[in-house]
């Protein structure tokens, strides 16, 4: 937890020392890379594979979910759910991105059952999703 809270007032001290886009940019590049890894070393944890393929499963997962991500957005503004708030668009992004992520380790991966990736993938998203929650909601986000 010490570790998490250095990363985060690492990310909050160059957010105020740089402003503009270039600034948010490499805040978004940092941040993406730092899920990456988190997500390798989990997966390396749940032994699925070795270090370097667990970066790239890792890498190619982020990416789908990123896309993901973003078709979402675009579907939760246009429709415009009002009885739905933040958090439970949260939760549902997060429950999607499990399976997504999942699906593609399992593609990635054809000899790992799904018994070993499921697990894996709820990890790795609990750990992600909940650093940028605490990032994003508390005095320590933006």
């Amino acid at each position: 937890m010490v570790i998490l809270a250095a990363i985060i007032q690492a990310m909050k001290f160059f957010s105020l020392a740089f402003e503009g886009p270039w600034a948010f940019a490499a805040l978004v590049i940092l941040a993406f890379l730092l899920a990456i890894t988190i997500e390798a070393v989990i997966m390396l944890l749940f032994k699925l594979n070795r270090f370097k393929k667990c970066l790239l499963d890792s890498f190619m997962a982020n990416v789908g979910s990123v896309l993901l991500s973003i078709l979402l957005f675009l579907i939760f503004n246009k429709a415009e759910f009002k009885a739905i708030s933040e958090f439970t668009e949260l939760i549902l992004l997060f429950i999607l991105t499990v399976i997504f992520e999942a699906w593609i380790i399992r593609l990635l991966n054809p000899q790992t059952s799904w018994k070993e990736i499921l697990p894996a993938s709820l990890a790795m998203n609990l750990l992600t999703f909940g650093i940028m929650y605490i990032y994003l909601k508390t005095e320590l986000g933006f």
